[in-house]
């Protein structure tokens, strides 16, 4: 990660509703203003979140994001609006972001790039668009591949089942760290779902797991000591065994606490789900990640090995969840749940990311960017087609179980998660003070998959 010596950055999107983008700097956060003809406005910025640009300048670019609402200044007239957005000018500390008309062609080219590959984006558009497109191409393409390759020599196989793949087989990837209490019914879960194999990284596991996932005919494990920090939270390393095995494979990539829910999953398997994807040209499930709880204090919910989780936390927020589309890379970026409500009530706009995209039927060059919220291509990114719905998802997360006092001191002496393990200290702190009863008169007892399609959380689309 580098702190840029000058200010970067650049529009994103521009619409009659308002302005996205991002920009970093010397500063961390540079002062954003709207110029409208040259003529400063006087207007809201509202700070967003950037996982992918504090991948690269590092956590103090993590707010670079921005939106600048334009309702009641964009006029309502189409002729007259063309020429006002033309006329829009983001200054970041007094220097230009990006053009409008720029920024439209380097997404185009983008575009371009994931679906035909970097040669026909070089000769696509003149001199600063190529320049533009070669960069996101560096940033998003081979970047991440090239780090994929460079932390993939951290893992060491120590049980390859490999071989026993086949072309049409689903496959799970997972990295975790003494997580043996939740792997029996992991596998059990996706097993009945129809996964066929599963890869796991066993990052220095102390608990036995790496030896009983040996002994799992469907299983193959790869050990690593290697900092989870520095693989940019496992990312790297899942990024290349998916790039080893998965390529031309519906994937799952998951935490050992995420449970799949999909529409009619209770009468259909992920074959038939993948089916129907196939036959819309989807190649992703979008999901948004439920965060459950039971009715009992945070501490007070204890879980056996080898138990359904949902017998002891069966709860969820019904409400308080809120959502940017295009947020940086096609994303939907979602916030909500006890996270936000409970453990981030100071800041809420600081609350984990819980939009993901899971289940992805991998290709080349394809890879995770900031954990599976967002990958490349943009392509794979968007929940939903253009002209329709298609089907999405939810991942029942089981984080909050008495497990999480012991994993959260644990996690802050490591300090091998985001943000010096910023999330783990919230969760410490609110279980240590007693203040860990996320149960709440919005609580919502979890039922089947056809309540999280009536209740908004996941769509059917076309399938039926």
């Amino acid at each position: 990660m580098r702190k840029p010596k000058k200010i970067v950055g650049h529009i994103e999107t521009l619409d009659r509703d308002g302005v996205t983008g991002w920009a970093t700097g010397p500063a961390s956060s540079p002062r954003i203003e709207l110029l409208v003809a040259g003529h400063p406005r006087d207007v809201i910025v509202e700070r967003q979140q950037r996982l992918d640009v504090a991948q690269n300048y590092g956590p103090a670019a993590r707010d670079a994001g921005f939106y600048i609402s334009l309702r009641g200044i964009a006029p309502s007239d189409s002729a007259a609006l063309d020429e006002f957005l033309a006329s829009v000018e983001v200054r970041a500390d007094g220097v230009p972001l990006r053009s409008t008309a720029s920024a439209s062609r380097a997404r185009r080219t983008i575009t371009t790039l994931n679906i035909v590959g970097r040669q026909i984006g070089r000769v696509f558009g003149k001199r600063q668009d190529k320049a533009h497109a070669d960069a996101d191409f560096e940033q998003y393409v081979e970047r991440p591949t090239r780090l994929a390759q460079q932390h993939g020599r951290e893992l060491q196989a120590a049980h390859d089942a490999t071989a026993k793949i086949r072309p049409n087989d689903i496959l799970v990837f997972v990295t975790a760290r003494n997580e043996m209490a939740r792997i029996p019914y992991f596998l059990d879960f996706y097993r009945k779902m129809g996964v066929a194999h599963f890869l796991f990284v066993d990052n220095d596991s102390s608990d036995g797991l790496i030896d009983y996932l040996k002994l799992q005919p469907d299983c193959s494990v790869w050990h690593t000591k290697a900092s989870y920090k520095a693989s940019n939270f496992g990312v790297h390393w899942m990024n290349y065994l998916l790039g080893q095995f998965g390529v031309g494979h519906w994937c799952l990539t998951l935490d050992p606490d995420e449970f799949l829910v999909f529409p009619y999953c209770e009468d259909r398997n992920l074959h038939e789900l993948v089916q129907f994807l196939d036959s819309e040209q989807r190649d992703h499930l979008f999901c948004i990640l439920l965060d459950m709880y039971s009715d009992h204090r945070v501490s007070e919910t204890i879980y056996s090995t080898g138990q359904n989780p949902l017998d002891v936390a069966c709860f969820f927020d019904g409400v308080g969840y809120v959502q940017r589309e295009n947020a940086s890379f096609g994303e939907t970026y979602v916030q909500g749940g006890p996270r936000r409500r409970i453990f981030f009530r100071e800041n809420p706009s600081k609350a984990p990311a819980i939009n993901k995209t899971p289940l992805v039927k991998w290709g080349p060059n394809y890879n995770y960017l900031s954990s599976t919220h967002m990958l490349s291509p943009r392509s794979a990114n968007p929940p939903h087609p253009h002209d329709h719905l298609a089907p999405s998802g939810c991942l029942l997360h089981f984080k909050f179980l008495s497990l999480m006092a012991e994993k959260a001191k644990e996690e802050i002496e490591r300090k091998e998660h985001y943000d010096d393990s910023i999330e783990y200290k919230n969760y410490h702190s609110v279980i240590s003070q007693s203040r860990d009863m996320l149960f709440f008169e919005k609580s919502v007892r979890f039922k089947n998959s056809r309540q999280l399609c009536s209740l908004g959380f996941m769509t059917t689309g076309q399938w039926f």
